[in-house]
């Protein structure tokens, strides 16, 4: 058969059983009663509660495949195939569907039955229901809290297994302390209190054989926890009992609770709300949260605005904000502007039930230096990965620390030249507090006379960019870098105007190139007159000749064949009385290495040496051969 789960009311006669508590009657007559009954599900073994008289016969039908009914007590009460039960004499037995495990409880009292017809329980059921219909009977259930205490006439017959009988010590009627003892009356009548501790419907029997059905509750709220921002309320109650409770909280200043159980929240925090009954106390487990705003600063560009969000606010707490420093306006739903190379500090006060919240942002309007730094940002992208070479100019064929940093600055008007390592350091600020885009300077790095080895562009976070091997961006935490700093400087002023970008030609002033054919020719004949042996030694003398270019050096011009030409500098002799060997390379007669070393120095900017002077013999500890020279 179709395993179906079903319930059976309770069908009961009055009793004369006292109840301590108040309690809630529930009257059930001759109207449908809705129970759940799942169709095709495994049915457990459930008990139902009949009580009946001695003599009575009750028809149990349910519209379903035939129940094969057995009874556990035939002298109680007998069951027919068709369901009939007769209640034979007093006492407690099972009725139950063997196959379902169905269970009616059958207790019969001992009084006798005046009724001529049949009680018929009927049961039908539908997809999700079973309707339950008690004919000729009303039937009273007292409903009852959970650990209340019930009272019962002297000599009860019966205690279900989930009360326990209250302790008490017996007080002799007539002596001193009965006329003190609260439950004195109680001790002559001999009566018997018991306590609730479990869920659920109980038969409870006097002497007399009388039963009442008590149905047993576990109080229950509309909600165990709740979660919400400051100013928000929330209702607390008991879903399942109608009784007497009182409110509380165990910290007021986090949640409050009215005598109506009207929770609110008044600040952040944990706290518990208490609903005490007679018996019980009940919980509610409070979060309380304070609304929150993003302190992270904020970087505007130049017309740009930022809207202030304030979080968590369901509370829907009053919210204002001021201007704490700086030129900045913020309107009164908290939208921030800031005018140019300004910093604004906005604050969002948020007004709780209890205290104020208050949070401070700031906001930054495109400073000098960030202009600048956004401003060298294609130039030092240009320069990325181009090769270390001494003396290199060219940004994707060679550079050097100090050609990197020349060019960059061209870029966005802060120098129209280049210069070497020492002369930037010399024409720059000394700073203690180095932006993005400032220098960052070191010494040591090579054997030279001048203080200023290496340069770089400090990046931010501890970081620099620079003509390492090759160009890239490296830390300045490293042993290295940190033995030989010497600090930083700036070229940067608040009072500057903002930076413009120009172009810069690598092709001719910078390379030391763009000369003639005839004045490249009288350059390779320069150059191999002081030394032909070798590549690296004719690219030491032209090398020699753009270093000194490099400072205008002597006064003698700013390009490699000025300096080249400059009297009693380098091989070069102009006088007819005075003819030089020089004059016999002209027209192209020199070796090929010289021309190559020319054109590499000229062109692409490759240097092998950062000296100004050479001789044919050795000069101090610090000159060093190259090609049959010394260099110093």
């Amino acid at each position: 058969m179709k395993k179906q789960q079903v319930s059976a009311f309770i069908l009961a006669v009055a009793l004369t059983t006292m109840f301590m508590p108040s309690l809630r009657d529930t009257v059930v007559g001759a109207d449908s009663k809705k129970v759940t009954a799942k169709k095709d599900e495994e049915v457990k073994a459930e008990t139902s509660f009949l009580s009946c008289r001695q003599g009575d016969k009750l028809s149990v039908t349910l519209d379903s495949e035939e129940i094969k009914w057995m009874t556990s007590d035939e002298n109680v009460a007998s069951v027919s195939n068709d369901g009939i039960i007769s209640a034979n004499s007093k006492g407690i037995c099972d009725i139950s569907d063997i196959e379902t495990g169905y269970t009616i409880k059958v207790n019969v009292s001992g009084e006798t039955s005046q009724a001529s017809d049949v009680l018929k329980l009927n049961y039908t059921s539908d997809d999700s229901l079973s309707d339950v219909v008690v004919e000729d009977e009303t039937t009273t259930v007292k409903e009852i809290e959970i650990n209340s205490e019930v009272k019962a006439d002297a000599g009860a017959a019966s205690k279900p297994d989930s009360f326990s009988e209250i302790a008490k010590e017996e007080t002799p009627t007539g002596s001193a302390d009965a006329q003190n003892s609260p439950n004195a009356e109680d001790d002559i009548d001999g009566t018997t209190e018991m306590k609730a501790e479990a869920e659920g419907n109980y038969v409870v029997t006097d002497a007399n054989g009388e039963s009442q059905v008590v149905k047993v509750i576990q109080p229950e709220l509309n909600q165990t926890d709740f979660t919400g921002a400051v100013g928000q309320s929330t209702d607390v109650f008991i879903t399942n009992f109608d009784t007497t409770v009182k409110y509380s909280s165990s910290n007021d200043s986090i949640a409050t609770v009215d005598e109506n159980g009207k929770v609110t929240l008044v600040d952040g925090g944990e706290c518990t709300i208490y609903v005490d009954t007679e018996y019980n106390r009940l919980e509610l487990n409070i979060v309380s949260k304070v609304p929150t705003v993003n302190t992270d600063a904020v970087k505007l560009k130049d017309g740009e605005k930022s809207q202030i969000t304030v979080e968590g606010n369901d509370g829907n707490l009053p919210v204002r904000f001021e201007i704490v420093s700086g030129n900045g306006t913020v309107s009164e739903t908290g939208e921030v502007s800031v005018p140019k190379r300004d910093t604004t500090v906005v604050r969002t006060i948020i007004t709780g039930p209890l205290k104020e919240y208050a949070y401070d942002k700031q906001f930054t309007c495109s400073s000098i230096h960030e202009e600048y730094w956004e401003a060298m940002q294609p130039a030092i992208q240009e320069c990325l990965g181009t090769p270390y070479v001494f003396g290199g100019t060219v940004p994707g064929k060679g550079l050097d620390c100090s050609a990197y940093v020349s060019y960059v600055y061209r870029t966005v008007g802060l120098m129209n030249s280049r210069l070497t390592a020492q002369g930037i350091y010399n024409i720059s600020t000394p700073t203690d507090d180095p932006q993005p885009g400032d220098l960052v300077f070191f010494t040591g790095t090579y054997d030279t006379s001048d203080y200023i080895t290496h340069i770089g562009i400090y990046a931010g976070n501890n970081q620099m960019y620079h003509s390492g091997d090759p160009n890239k961006l490296a830390s300045l935490n490293t042993a290295y870098w940190q033995s030989h700093i010497v600090g930083y400087g700036t070229m940067i002023t608040e009072d500057m105007q903002s930076p413009t970008i120009h172009e810069v030609d690598v092709s001719s002033g910078t390379t030391y190139g763009g000369y003639s054919q005839q004045e490249l020719e009288l350059i390779w004949a320069i150059v191999a007159q002081e030394c032909n042996v070798n590549y690296d030694g004719a690219l030491a003398v032209v090398t020699c000749a753009a270093n000194r270019a490099d400072i205008n050096y002597g006064g003698h011009g700013t390009d490699v064949l000025s300096q080249l030409t400059a009297p009693g500098q380098f091989a070069y002799s102009p006088s007819v009385s005075d003819p030089s060997l020089w004059q016999a390379r002209l027209n192209g007669n020199v070796p090929e290495h010289v021309k190559k070393a020319v054109s590499d120095c000229l062109e692409s900017g490759v240097r092998n040496h950062s000296y100004l002077s050479f001789r044919s013999n050795p000069v101090g500890d610090n000159s060093v051969n190259i090609g049959g020279n010394w260099y110093f």
